[in-house]
């Protein structure tokens, strides 16, 4: 589904494959799943997610994964228009 090496056991993470696999939108999978990889290589997590530390809210988290899209979209076949 994408080319970035991240490994997603999250909520999240159905939303790239309903995108791929229920929607035929493979692009924009790529892209989703990018961005919420990029996401968590920040080490924006929920309390859900994190063992120690501080945890984001899950607004924090949701404002970052759209904040990611942009960088997200290189290499996949979706112009700029399309992420409004």
């Amino acid at each position: 589904m994408s080319t970035t090496s991240c490994k997603v056991a999250y909520p999240s993470s159905g939303a790239p494959l309903l995108l791929a696999e229920g929607l035929n939108e493979g692009a924009w999978a790529s892209t989703l799943h990018g961005a919420i990889c990029e996401a968590l290589r920040r080490r924006v997590r929920t309390a859900d997610m994190v063992k120690a530390g501080t945890a984001a809210t899950t607004r924090e988290f949701s404002e970052t994964v759209p904040a990611e899209l942009l960088f997200a979209r290189r290499g996949n076949d979706l112009s700029t228009e399309e992420l409004g």
